[in-house]
């Protein structure tokens, strides 16, 4: 038996180094999917992501190794200078709310004022009920505590929920021989890319706070004193995982993950196993139950014709046309079919594709998927509208440069986790349960969105976690790292390391000088309700205006009177006019394209919508159904021929559109000068500690 679960052990700890060998892979050599070049800018080349990756493992061992000696009043300071940058970011920043995350924010403000009608988006995705429901309850708190920016209040929430979560993984953390915590914890605050997420209300913070507490259950089960305290640890990391699953369904993959480590990992007599495994399935089970409940108590109802199949993300995922990601034709191309006709067409597709593509195709297909998902260290697909109160701030261009400085640390990350699995070979005590726990948590969510599913950069999120915890386990001091010649092995690294990053400065030159236009968002209203949840109409012979607030310099309106084009006669009689206190500065009559070119600078504006038909203009996109209650972060009071309207909130973006580099000469200094300052820092450490030996 003891020979089988070494086997199985010895496995798990292969497939998590092949993976995170091939996530590594795709993070150095590979492109990640672009959606667009001035939304999710490219990455420098392989030279530069080798040299600055080198450099960045070095320095992160460095790190490691002295953060372990540090003092706690030291530590203290660093952790709250963390924690102020952090504070300032999420203050600074804003991820208007769009698309997803528009709908749950307006549903989740009608459910915390007793509204429990709910929008057909959701009736179309019921996977998204539930976290609905619980950003309702944060409103409703807001509500009774007289909080009225709702947007911010919940960007602090997620801070604050992933912060403490965070914390409470440390703490139990401590539990583990031979781990660094102190470590653990810096890199969790300070790694940049989870702030992101702070500003993007949706599940993706929810999902990660549940898996730092799963995590730090799993430890306390692990090093539980006695058998009540592991019995109640195992049954509230459940608790925790099962809860967590109706908010972020792919955490179903964790919980796999858990079950694995708890039959092969944990050293207990087969049938204490057999009731810790009843335990975990009843919980998971009773959650599912009582998730189905509080849905029929909030009066959510939908049927299999209204929903989105779940082989349509399937069909999705094997698209030869695309990486694996959501496709419009592939979303609704099916849709109009009628059940079980639709499923089975779309059963049809999966098989169609599989069969039609060679096993070589099939085999790129993947690669591709794995490049969309995982290659990138700084996710911006979902963030490409992102703005600044700072004015004259260009995201954009700062996106592309935290891209490149952020790639090098997250391969580095990833190779610390490839040292944490490789050096668990040889590790007999609990705390492979701990390694193996999320190396299979890694390796699920990868085959997941690879092998099944359709792909997004973000998903890739769920690793991160796993990632830190394994970088923890990282013995700098051990076996592993006591080589003969340690001190002139590092120097030789360090030294190429340099090397390839020069030579990355010479090779990737060329993107200073390719200038392209670039769309900089500067002010997002709301969302476009694509589901027509509520079909608007601009009444006939009615004037609308309202107010709105410009941060930086805007010369492009994106605004869409109606999803369908308008006669040329109808359009003739729409115009939308904007004016600046009491001065007309722009007088748009409607485009099919829908988009105006405007010169904004800061400051107040008023704009006017006015339909001088004789009749409706059905299914507009100028506005959404609202109601004042909802607290939208840029509330907007809508005028209807002079009379306030509070059943309506307007939808537009502005941006400033400019035909630019994505990076200047100082900011390309800036990216190779902090890794040529690092790897100097590198060099003369080295370079010290082989004079001590010596």
């Amino acid at each position: 038996m003891k020979k089988s679960v070494s086997f199985f052990n010895a496995m798990f700890l292969g497939f998590g180094i092949v993976i995170s060998l091939l996530i590594l892979a795709s993070a150095l050599f590979s492109q990640p999917f672009n959606v667009a070049p001035n939304e999710t800018p490219l990455l420098m080349d392989a030279f530069y992501r080798l040299g600055a990756t080198m450099i960045a493992v070095l320095a992160l061992l460095f790190s490691i190794r002295k953060l372990r000696q540090l003092n706690k009043n030291k530590l203290l300071f660093i952790i709250l200078g963390i924690l102020l940058v952090q504070a300032l970011f999420i203050f600074k920043f804003q991820r208007p709310v769009s698309t997803d995350t528009g709908y749950v924010f307006d549903q989740a403000e009608q459910l915390a004022n007793g509204n429990f009608h709910w929008l057909k988006y959701f009736q179309i995705y019921p996977n998204n009920v539930m976290i609905s429901l619980f950003w309702a309850l944060i409103y409703k708190a807001f509500n009774l505590l007289g909080i009225t920016n709702h947007y911010l209040g919940a960007v602090v929430v997620q801070t604050l929920l992933y912060d403490l979560s965070l914390g409470f993984a440390v703490q139990q953390s401590h539990k583990i021989p031979k781990f660094n915590t102190k470590w653990f914890l810096v890199l969790g605050l300070a790694y940049f890319p989870m702030w992101l997420f702070n500003l993007f209300i949706y599940n993706d913070i929810v999902g990660v706070a549940v898996i730092y507490i799963t995590l730090g259950l799993w430890i306390k089960f692990i090093y539980a004193p006695s058998a009540a305290q592991r019995w109640w640890a195992l049954a509230g990391a459940s608790l925790c995982l099962a809860i967590g699953m109706l908010v972020r369904q792919n955490l179903l993959i964790i919980g796999i993950a858990l079950i694995l480590a708890l039959v092969f990992t944990v050293k207990q007599p087969w049938f204490k196993k057999l009731g810790m495994l009843s335990l975990i399935l009843v919980v998971f089970g009773a959650v599912n139950v009582a998730g189905q409940a509080v849905e029929h108590q909030t009066n959510f109802k939908t049927t299999e014709q209204i929903k989105m199949p779940t082989v349509s993300w399937i069909n999705m995922g094997l698209n030869p046309g695309t990486s694996g990601e959501t496709n419009v034709e592939d979303t609704w191309g099916w849709y109009g079919l009628k059940e079980p006709k639709r499923t089975e067409e779309l059963k049809n597709s999966i098989q169609f594709r599989l069969d039609f593509m060679s096993k070589r195709a099939l085999l790129g297909h993947f690669w591709h998927k794995i490049r969309y998902t995982f290659a990138r260290g700084l996710t911006l697909m979902d963030f490409s509208n992102v703005i600044s109160v700072q004015k004259n701030l260009n995201i954009i261009s700062a996106s592309y440069v935290m891209a490149q400085l952020t790639q090098p640390i997250y391969s580095a990350l990833i190779i610390l986790a490839l040292i944490a699995l490789w050096q668990a070979f040889k590790i007999r005590d609990e705390r492979k349960s701990i390694i193996i726990f999320s190396a299979l948590s890694i390796v699920g969510v990868f085959l997941f969105h690879v092998l099944l599913w359709e792909t997004r950069d973000r998903y890739g999120i769920v690793i991160w976690p796993f990632l830190f915890m394994l970088s923890g386990f990282v013995d700098v001091e051990g076996k592993s790292f006591a080589w003969k010649n340690q001190p002139k092995i590092l120097l030789s690294l360090g030294a190429i390391g340099m090397i390839l990053l020069m030579f990355g400065a010479i090779t990737n030159r060329p993107i200073l000088g390719e200038r392209q236009i670039i769309n900089q968002p500067t002010l997002s209203h709301t969302y476009e309700d694509y589901t027509f949840s509520r079909p608007i109409k601009l009444k006939a012979n009615s004037e609308y205006e309202f107010k709105f607030k410009v941060y930086n310099f805007s010369n492009r309106l994106n605004a869409k009177i109606r999803d369908a084009a308008l006669t040329p006669e109808e359009a003739d009689k729409v115009h939308i006019k904007i004016y600046a206190k009491k001065k007309l500065v722009a007088d748009l009559p409607v485009q099919s394209t829908n988009r105006y070119p405007v010169k904004l600078h800061p400051g107040t504006y008023k704009m006017q919508v006015v339909n001088q038909n004789q009749h409706d203009i059905v299914d507009s996109r100028m506005f959404i159904y609202t109601t004042k209650k909802i607290a939208w972060p840029d509330d907007a009071k809508v005028k209807r021929n002079q009379k306030l309207d509070n059943s309506i909130e307007p939808t537009f973006t502005l941006e400033h559109q400019a035909k630019q580099t994505l990076v200047d000469d100082p900011k390309y200094c800036l990216i190779f000068g902090v890794y040529m300052i690092l790897g100097t820092i590198n060099l003369y450490l080295i370079g010290r500690s082989w004079q001590r030996r010596s």
